[in-house]
């Protein structure tokens, strides 16, 4: 189906909606009930929605692989679910522009709930600093990002890597976010794109595709950075947590740390403290309070002073 199918075919569904449907249309701030949903489903169906994006992605995008990764899950319930996590030029739309696509998806890729920022976690980049002056010994070191998002504070730990003539490396699971961060640029959000700017041109920095349970790229890290995604929503089962230790320990050079802080609520503290767990069952050392964890696989050195 291309861009014009597309918009055909849910103008038409919109007319139906308009002629047959009660009530008011979805806005910012509506509450998604059962019944809400249950009403957009009978005349604007999400499946049918999204495997129309997909197939447009699949044509217009680097490669199909590229498509969203939550568009390929049952995770958006309904298109007011899919409305409440984009930005306001987007939601409440079921037709676009041929030149909105691409914006569209990247914003679909970076959805704003994940709070892929800078300085979100200023604590913890004092202890990398306070780490590498400790340990670095005037070598360059290696930081590594695990579920880096658009990068941004990627770039954050490069500048700290860089002033001991250090790089990083940011990972992340979406095609099209290594992409807006190689390119520092978010075609759907240009306030937050302008945070690029703060950070030099000339950073030792890069960007792979891959998952934080599996990632290997046969280097060593003095640093590896996981924030908001160990212990949360997408990263909290046993298999994976474990996947993920054994991630850290094949990438982390001998005497590193890994870094692992999150702003999740509270309800999410079991999957942290299951990490934690597992961790100092396979022999791990950790420290710190349960949203800004240190890891260590080696009581050799003096440790990174810890927040609490």
């Amino acid at each position: 189906m291309n861009l014009r199918l597309h918009n055909i075919c849910w103008l038409r569904r919109y007319a139906v909606w308009c002629r047959y449907a009660g009530g008011g249309w979805w806005g910012r701030g509506s509450i998604v009930s059962p019944e809400m949903r249950g009403f957009y489903e009978k005349f604007l169906p999400f499946n049918e929605f999204k495997h129309s994006l997909i197939t447009i992605g699949e044509q217009i995008l680097e490669s199909p692989d590229w498509v969203p990764n939550i568009l390929r899950s049952n995770d958006i319930l309904s298109l007011p679910d899919f409305w409440a996590m984009l930005p306001d030029a987007f939601a409440g739309r079921v037709t676009f522009a041929e030149d909105e696509f691409f914006p569209l998806f990247c914003a679909i890729a970076d959805p704003s709930r994940f709070g892929t920022s800078d300085n979100r976690y200023p604590a913890q980049l004092q202890q990398i600093g306070d780490f590498i002056k400790r340990t670095g010994q005037g070598r360059a070191v290696r930081i590594l990002d695990l579920g880096c998002g658009v990068g941004l504070g990627t770039y954050e730990l490069a500048q700290i890597a860089a002033a001991v003539g250090g790089s990083a490396v940011g990972v992340t699971s979406e095609h099209l976010e290594v992409w807006m961060a190689s390119h520092r640029h978010l075609p759907h959000d240009a306030a937050r794109e302008r945070l690029f700017r703060r950070y030099p041109e000339d950073l030792s920095v890069t960007f792979s595709y891959g998952f934080a349970e599996s990632y290997r790229d046969g280097s060593q890290y003095d640093v590896i950075v996981c924030n908001g995604l160990a212990g949360g929503r997408f990263l909290n089962a046993a298999p994976q947590l474990t996947a993920f230790l054994q991630t850290c320990d094949t990438l982390l050079a001998p005497h590193g740390r890994v870094f692992a802080a999150n702003r999740f609520h509270e309800g999410e503290r079991p999957g942290v403290e299951r990490l934690r767990a597992i961790a100092r069952q396979s022999g791990w050392s950790v420290e710190g309070h349960w949203q800004s964890l240190v890891l260590s696989k080696t009581l050799s050195i003096e440790k990174a002073p810890l927040c609490h």
